[in-house]
């Protein structure tokens, strides 16, 4: 029977979604363009995508998913009740999402992706259960599927050219790089990110290798699936090739996370083929998934497994963020700033996440966080395994195909014009192989959908429930949904789930049309808000950013310390004002801080380095007022009040301040080791040598408690050093007490 023609603007609005998706997938993104380095040394922008193209991609999602919600609206009989539900309950977790979006950039361009993504998983689902044809939930899955292969082909790249690239560009240019970082050689933070470096496994645009595994797990699953089923033994075998390719890159990167992966993508695959019930079942993993973290919490550090451990250290900090903080949460930018505090005392990490969904959205929402968590368990519960033979006006597959293909090759096209300025000979070659294969593998999935054979398309659709199932899973010990990069991949993978039902499933039509408008005019208006205000203003903000690195590279090239410590205050200066410009943006505010405590340090006059020193201050200090900046804010004050220190070591003021500043910043971070030694000698320069004798026994204590990473406690010998200065200056004030007695008349 032949099936009406999806129209245009719908086929138009689900691959805009999709196309939004590939680009998040392609393009790392950065808080700031410039300033992870030194300008002076590195004056180049970041080639990735920044905070304004980042909410320009959210606005193209929100309108698309408006769209799509409209016509949800338009057609709100032929919604199911559960729908309905999940629709009304996000709208709590968007709203406090909303409000946290409204007091930094820093949590406005991740906030307005996670709102965007649940709009959009929203909306895509609502408009693929209208379809009854199965034709758009054939689209959706074989444009995830082109993506993920398009990934595996560029983690392939990754693991065998670009590693050693890499490493040995380090080599060359280390020196160099631990200078702009402010990074000693041998220290701690050195011996770290080497650590880090020296490890060869794919992340694909992500930069880690957890969040890759999941996506090339889960697409391992889909294509696997829909290779088993009947249809063309060569379409079959490409299936199959892909599929081999995504688990290859899993087991090759040695993450044990990710084999789990696979083997809940086999063991659900193996029970969705038996009966589409057990979607209710598999509803329960990621659950299930979270009482192991707890289980493994409970058995303690006895057992040398340390992935799960450290998993379940932030499930803890999660849970007294929660505790803390549980109508609003902190914000997506917030947890770490929340776990330095919240932190179990073995924690030997200080993560910007928790490391899981479900406690990401405790820490970030509140306990409206859990209503997104009961929407991703509504979508595995009705997992559907039905995927009609479809024969539309146009032809079969052809529209499934047109959105996928699109989809894959936008992406493509949109990471390669963001990296064209680094990219060589070999990196277009691989880009393209990369296209080409993603093409291929959306192509393939279309068609094995739509073949005659009833296998062939019900591999598909358990391959897209069994996919979810991966994505829900893992992702309670990884990023994947907290990622802007891979969070709307993941929720469309669970909106792609469900199967339309049964024509006598459970409606609400004045319910579903009110929660349909409800979310679509909330999504218009944001699309319009991010394009008028938002981006304009984020751009505005880049550019003076940019502006004022390109300043201080070309003072540094005159090699005058005089006109580079000029130009520093001149870019430190238009950084702060940037910062506090609305929407305030405090990351600017600690790039400026971190410029005029540069310059003071460039600075031969005494009286010029004060005055810069207290610049430095209170750029810190225009940071300070939000928890997830303000350790950083205050690590900074602490610098130049340490700087002023050193300058005059016999200054009891300068000790003082230094006291002042280095309490504040341990309230921040209780374990902030170097703090505590800095406290020491700054009590020991007072003469409080008991209360210095403290500071250096809790400095002790807490690099003992990094035991389980030793590459982040202190060099051997450096809490020596600091007590030996420490008792000399004891021993030289007790050798003037004597003499100040006997000098005294009245003694």
């Amino acid at each position: 029977m032949s099936q009406p023609v999806t129209p245009v603007s719908d086929r138009v609005a689900l691959g805009a979604v999709l196309a939004v998706a590939a680009a998040r997938c392609m393009i790392a993104f950065a808080a700031l363009p410039v300033f992870d380095m030194d300008p002076a040394q590195q004056p180049d922008v970041f080639v990735g995508g920044t905070p304004a193209q980042s909410v320009l991609l959210d606005a193209v999602a929100f309108a698309a998913a408006a769209w799509l919600l409209v016509r949800c609206a338009m057609d709100r009989a032929l919604l199911p009740r559960w729908w309905t539900w999940m629709a009304s309950a996000c709208m709590v977790p968007c709203a406090v999402a909303a409000a946290h979006a409204m007091q930094d950039v820093e949590q406005m361009w991740r906030c307005t992706t996670w709102i965007a993504s649940t709009a959009a998983a929203l909306g895509v689902c609502g408009f693929c259960l209208r379809d009854r044809s199965g034709l758009m939930r054939r689209a959706l899955l074989a444009a995830l599927a082109g993506i993920g292969v398009a990934l595996a082909v560029r983690g392939l790249v990754q693991m065998t050219a670009e590693h050693q690239a890499t490493l040995a560009f380090y080599e060359q240019q280390r020196e160099f790089f631990l200078r702009a970082q402010g990074w000693l050689p041998g220290s701690s933070e050195v011996l770290t990110y080497e650590r880090r470096l020296l490890q060869n496994e794919p992340t694909g645009w992500f930069g880690f290798a957890n969040v890759f595994a999941t996506v090339a797990a889960a697409t391992a699953t889909l294509l696997a699936n829909a290779a088993l089923g009947g249809g063309r033994v060569a379409v079959r075998a490409l299936l199959a090739l892909a599929a081999l390719l995504c688990a290859g890159l899993v087991v090759a990167s040695g993450s044990k996370g990710g084999v789990g992966a696979l083997a809940i993508g086999a063991v659900a695959s193996a029970l969705l083929r038996r009966s589409e019930r057990w979607s209710h079942g598999l509803a329960f993993l990621p659950i299930a998934a979270v009482l192991a973290l707890v289980v493994r919490g409970f058995v303690g550090e006895g057992w040398g497994e340390q992935s799960l451990w450290f998993r379940w250290q932030y499930l803890v900090g999660a849970v007294r963020t929660l505790a803390d903080a549980p109508l609003v949460g902190v914000g997506p930018a917030g947890f770490q700033a929340a776990f330095m505090q919240m932190r179990p005392s073995g924690a030997v990490e200080e993560v910007t996440s928790a490391h899981g969904s479900l406690a990401d959205w405790a820490a970030a929402l509140g306990v409206s966080g859990f209503a997104l968590g009961g929407a991703m368990l509504c979508l595995l519960w009705h997992g559907g395994t039905r995927m009609p033979r479809t024969t539309d006006a146009i032809g079969d597959g052809r529209i499934a195909r047109e959105i996928a293909l699109a989809s894959v090759v936008f992406g493509v096209i949109l990471s390669a014009l963001f990296e064209a300025p680094t990219l060589g000979g070999d990196a277009w070659l691989w880009r393209a192989a990369g296209a080409v294969a993603g093409v291929a593998a959306a192509w393939a999935t279309v068609h094995q959908g739509g073949s005659g054979d009833a296998h062939g398309r019900t591999g598909l659709a358990v391959g897209g429930v069994a996919a979810a199932c991966v994505v829900a899973t893992h992702g309670q010990i990884d990023m994947v949904f907290w990622l802007p990069g891979s969070v709307l991949w993941a929720w469309l993978v669970l909106a792609a789930a469900p199967a339309p039902d049964a024509p006598d499933a459970p409606q609400s039509r004045r319910a579903s049309w009110i929660a349909s408008t409800a979310w679509a005019s909330c999504a218009a208006a944001a699309a319009v808000w991010l394009v008028v205000w938002t981006a304009p203003a984020l751009t505005r903000q880049d550019d003076i950013a940019v502006a004022a690195a390109q300043r201080v590279f070309d003072a540094a090239q005159a090699k005058s310390r005089e006109r580079l410590a000029a130009a520093r205050r001149d870019a430190a200066q238009a950084l702060a004002a940037a910062s506090v410009d609305s929407p305030r943006r405090r990351s600017l505010a600690l790039c400026a801080s971190e410029q005029w405590l540069t310059a003071a340090r460039d600075t031969a006059a005494p009286i010029e380095q004060e005055q810069l020193r207290l610049s430095a201050q209170e750029g810190a200090a225009l940071a300070a007022d939000a928890a997830w900046s303000r350790f950083a804010a205050l690590r900074l004050a602490s610098l130049a009040a340490n700087d002023a220190f050193d300058a005059a070591p016999s200054d009891r003021a300068a000790a003082v301040r230094l006291e002042q500043s280095l309490r504040a910043v341990l309230v921040a971070n209780p374990r902030h080791c170097d703090s505590h030694l800095r406290l020491a000698s700054a009590l020991a320069a007072q003469g409080r040598f008991e209360d210095a004798r403290a500071a250096l026994d809790a400095a002790a204590m807490c690099n003992e408690s990094f035991a389980a990473d030793p590459l982040r406690q202190f060099r051997p010998g450096r809490i020596d050093s600091v007590r030996q200065e420490v008792e000399s200056r004891a021993a030289k004030a007790a050798e003037r007490l004597p003499s100040a007695a006997e000098g005294d008349p009245a003694k």
